[in-house]
Parts: C-alpha cells; structure tokens; sequence
C-alpha cells in the first residue's frame, strides 16, 4: 500500500518504458531507481449513471471511483485521496461548487476538473477552485489529453495515448 491506495488491481505483466516498468492495465508506475508504485486514482462525481458509465470506460485504464451525489463524493475524497476529481456542477444534495469548495477546504493541493452540461456556470465552479471546465458532451480524445495533463503525466503522454490508439 502507498498513499493509501491498494495495489491489489495492479496486473503482474510489465511494459518497459525508460527507466519506468509499467503495470500493464491500471496505471502502476513503478520506478525502478526508488522503488515506489504510484496508482493513479480518478474520482467521478456525477448523478447521471449512463455518464459515469461512459467515463468508466473511456477512463478503463484508471484506477476510478465513482458518487452520484455531492455529500458522497466529498466523503469519498476524504476516505480515498484520489489523485484527480471530474465533477459536475448540478449535482443532488450539494452542488459541484459546493463539493469543491469543501474538498478545497479538506485538500488545498486537490485536482477538481469540472464536466459539465452547463458551461454558463463554469466561472462559478472556477472560482470555487476547480482547475478547469470541460464542456458535455466530451470527446474521448479531449477528456485523456485533460486527465493526463492534471495529472502531470506529459513526460509518458505517447505511451499512454498509444494504449488509447489515438
């Protein structure tokens, strides 16, 4: 375990990339020079079940957790520490911009990317302390090129994209 992520969904079969060994199907990075394995751990927050569906498999290759409401995503952030949050802005019980704020409160350093149907109210969730607004409908190739980006994996961002084919 490291940063409070399992490694029990890690695969065994290893890609070499650099100095890096890959883990082939969740994005376990082990780094041979320290020896540590990171897991890159993806937050969905949405009410919309076919959404989250969708993004469960566009984001197949990332460890991911989901909510359908803005109390049960803020409680999952503070259970799982994810390394990145997608979050929509109308959301039951506390809105995205409330869940920001309150995930911003718990985490300054927290990644919040807001996916939205409703851009007029994307300065709001930017203010709250969201990184940035997608816009829905996304296309696949927008949302990786993003989650790579807020993850700071440009450094292997080929590789990656390789694995999606695009």
């Amino acid at each position: 375990m490291l940063n409070g992520h399992s490694l029990s969904n890690c695969k065994t079969s290893l890609v070499k990339k650099g100095n890096l060994k890959i883990l082939e199907k969740d994005y376990c990075f082990h780094h041979l020079s320290k020896g540590e394995v990171i897991l890159f751990q993806i937050l969905i927050i949405d009410d919309n079940d076919e959404f989250r569906e969708l993004l469960k498999v566009l984001l197949k290759e990332f460890d991911l957790l989901e909510a359908s409401t803005g109390t049960k995503g803020v409680e999952m952030y503070k259970e799982h520490n994810p390394d990145l949050v997608l979050m929509d802005i109308l959301i039951p019980d506390k809105d995205g911009i409330q869940a920001t704020q309150e995930i911003l409160q718990y985490d300054p350093d927290a990644k919040i990317v807001s996916i939205t149907a409703y851009p007029d109210q994307g300065e709001d969730i930017l203010q709250a302390g969201a990184k940035e607004v997608i816009d829905k409908p996304v296309e696949k190739e927008e949302l990786i090129e993003r989650v790579i980006d807020h993850l700071g994996l440009k450094k292997i961002k080929d590789f990656i994209r390789a694995l999606y084919d695009f």
